[in-house]
């Protein structure tokens, strides 16, 4: 059966980033934002590892009732049947993305940077590919309605022993955006470049 990194924790992350559902990202009200520095980035990386170890603790806490865990492990299994009826291949590249890190270590091991780099592209495109499973499945309105009830049930469950849980969530979701925005800057072309004669 296919085993993706955030099939334990599928809920969480939905509750973390809605984008993950298919939420759109809110656009920048500032034409020319200002360019935080890398120590100020670095922070916010800090930050949010700090909240998500506090998220995930609360989340491991909550899992311990049982009523959840069994609704969490039915989410999980009938999310991986419908990703696998979405994209039959899932179950053997989930077998090649386990290969996969082995191998990236013994080219990096060899010296060979490119067969390593093309490895990590390959990694790279089976996630994608998951994710876009997932995302269908997600967009079913059985599968939607499914997740919202869980991802509420998780929520009660997590405020118990996180009581300052919406306002981690809601931090989270403004430093991961910070940061995003910083990536998309980096990424952005400086512009076209003058030749010099």
């Amino acid at each position: 059966m296919i085993r993706t990194p955030r099939a334990g924790t599928l809920a969480l992350a939905l509750l973390l980033f809605p984008a993950a559902a298919g939420a759109q990202a809110r656009p920048s009200n500032s034409t020319a934002p200002r360019v935080p520095s890398a120590e100020e980035v670095r922070g916010w990386m800090t930050e949010l590892q700090q909240i998500g170890a506090r998220l995930q603790a609360a989340h491991s806490r909550a899992l311990q009732d049982p009523q959840l865990r069994r609704a969490q492990d039915a989410l999980m299994r009938d999310m991986q049947e419908a990703m696998l009826r979405v994209d039959p291949e899932l179950d053997r590249l989930a077998d090649r993305a386990r290969a996969i890190p082995l191998e990236v270590q013994g080219a990096q091991q060899a010296g060979d940077r490119t067969r390593a780099a093309g490895l990590l592209r390959e990694l790279q495109g089976i996630q994608q590919r998951v994710m876009r499973a997932e995302a269908l499945v997600l967009r079913q309105p059985a599968f939607a309605a499914r997740t919202r009830g869980y991802e509420e049930l998780l929520r009660r469950e997590m405020t118990k022993s996180e009581p300052e849980l919406d306002r981690l969530l809601d931090r989270s979701r403004d430093l991961k955006e910070r940061v995003e925005r910083v990536l998309r800057q980096r990424r952005q072309p400086e512009g076209p470049r003058r030749r010099t004669p």
